[in-house]
């Protein structure tokens, strides 16, 4: 049991507003989702999602976000590949509000197949095992970097809650300066 939902489990940041957009995972569902967000003033963007296709038009509305100042937090893919020589997107986009999350497990060690990249991969985050919702009802254990990012979304949202003048780059700064360096 846990403060905000007796029944079973709580984010990290409990104190939250929350604005849930589902979108089909074409670009142009996502940059209609992304605009939602920009129209209503979001601060930070969970991306659970990645493929290794560049789109231009996708890279002119992260472009968008940065200057709304909001941070996109990605998941960095699950394919134990190196991000930094097979690029996959959003999370490679060059945007410095961008901050890519890979996959650990319970003894910090990475996933075995979570992408990395010393370059492109930032934070790494729970991601084995993760006991989340399920998408009808009730609660399911789950794994891959969709866990470890909303994991950092909360966290950057906490951060955010608490220091409400802090920019992407103070939310981003401060994720990473908080994580351990393994």
């Amino acid at each position: 049991e846990s403060q905000g939902n007796p029944i079973g489990i709580a984010g990290v940041a409990w104190d939250v507003n929350i604005m849930p957009i589902r979108v089909d995972f074409t670009i142009s569902d996502l940059l209609l989702a992304y605009q939602f967000a920009i129209d209503r003033g979001a601060h930070v963007i969970n991306a659970s999602f990645g493929a290794p296709l560049y789109s231009e038009s996708e890279q002119l509305k992260i472009n968008e976000l940065e200057e709304a100042g909001i941070l996109l937090v990605v998941a960095s893919g699950n394919m134990d590949v190196s991000n930094d020589y097979v690029p996959d997107y959003p999370s490679c986009y060059p945007n410095p509000n961008i901050i890519s999350i890979g996959g650990s497990d319970q003894d910090d060690n990475m996933a075995s197949w979570a992408q990395h990249g010393a370059v492109s991969v930032d934070v790494m985050a729970p991601a084995i095992d993760v006991y989340t919702t399920e998408y009808n009802s009730g609660y399911t254990y789950a794994s891959g970097t969709s866990m470890s990012a909303p994991l950092v979304s909360g966290v950057a949202a906490l951060i955010k809650s608490r220091t409400p003048s802090a920019s992407y780059t103070e939310l981003k700064g401060r994720l990473m300066a908080g994580a351990t360096n393994i």
